[in-house]
């Protein structure tokens, strides 16, 4: 099941039952969904409800039949093909468009598109008529990315100033959004994890945020594990190269003077560093008796790279002055 399938269930599990916020919410489903008002064979009107998952079309069945006091028919339409799915519709046949629009504080454009062009001010009096209306915007017109994914959630509308008006809303809450105008449509969106995790608990998908927060905390963890693994490596990396060039310079210090010319503790971490050479400066220290400090084996390690720069320089002038 696709995670928008499951905010979508997991918004029908609780139903609405007190009559203003199920008018809330159905006024929000109206308003976003683009229900129209049709003629049909008989010449009669009805109001037609565009509805896209079977549950979605149950639970505002009930809600329709509980609110409106008429029962809705419900139209499926088959797939044409493998790649679509079945679409559904639901038509309020048994009561006046007219009433249903007094109802839900509804307008109609062009006396067929079912629309708002911002949120009644009776659904905006208290936070749980708000979040009535959200859940029947978003059960209408809602998607949500998988969070395993991206960060995406959205709601598109054919009324830019209602979809505007919802992200001010929105904003006056704390929840950061953005509307993208289309031109025939609008689309508000959020791409911040914990603006989306606000917007679903406000609509009252608790279940959903939380699984989306579960998800959110995992992959901030895989994460920092991942960077603590590059620092590892990078770490691991930049001590063999340098353990590399502190070898070299021992084994030709070894090569071209006599060990025993050397202060003793640089004797002794020489030593080390030649039979550890994948240990840090502070392990190395670790594995001398007594034990060394980081900036001391520094110390000794730097006094053996610069007598041996100090060795080559004096071999090379020697050769240099040599008569060819």
């Amino acid at each position: 099941m696709s995670f928008i399938n499951q905010v979508k269930r997991d918004l029908c599990q609780k139903a609405e039952t007190e009559t203003k916020y199920q008018r809330a919410e159905i006024s929000g489903f109206f308003a976003t969904v683009g229900s129209q008002i049709v003629t049909l064979g008989n010449q009669k009107e009805a109001i037609k409800l565009p509805v896209d998952m079977p549950f979605v079309s149950r639970y505002l069945y009930t809600q329709l039949k509980t609110l409106l006091g008429v029962t809705p028919v419900l139209n499926v339409h088959p797939p044409k093909n493998q790649v679509q799915q079945k679409r559904y519709d639901l038509y309020l046949i048994d009561i006046q468009p007219e009433e249903v629009i007094r109802i839900l504080r509804l307008k109609t454009k062009n006396q067929q598109l079912i629309t708002q062009n911002k949120i009644p001010p009776l659904f905006v009096g208290d936070d749980l008529s708000f979040r009535s209306y959200l859940k029947g915007a978003f059960l209408a017109c809602g998607y949500m990315n998988d969070p395993e994914k991206s960060y995406h959630c959205e709601m598109s509308s054919a009324s830019v100033a209602l979809m505007e008006n919802i992200g001010l809303h929105l904003e006056s809450r704390g929840i950061k959004n953005a509307v993208l105008d289309r031109g025939t449509s609008a689309t508000l969106y959020m791409k911040e994890s914990t603006m989306i995790a606000d917007f679903l608990n406000l609509i009252g998908a608790h279940s959903s945020m939380l699984k989306m927060e579960n998800i959110r905390i995992l992959k901030e963890m895989r994460n920092e594990v991942n960077r603590q693994v590059n620092c590892d490596i990078a770490n691991v990396s930049k001590t063999l190269r340098a353990s590399e060039e502190q070898i070299e310079n021992i084994e030709y210090l070894l090569m071209n003077v006599n060990p025993k010319t050397l202060p003793e503790r640089v004797q002794m971490v020489a030593k080390a560093r030649l039979e550890n050479p994948e240990l840090s400066l502070k392990e190395l220290g670790e594995t001398i008796t007594p034990p060394l400090s980081k900036s001391t084996v520094y110390r000794s390690l730097k006094k053996v790279t610069d007598l041996a720069e100090k060795h080559r320089v004096l071999t090379n002038k020697k050769k240099g002055n040599t008569p060819s």
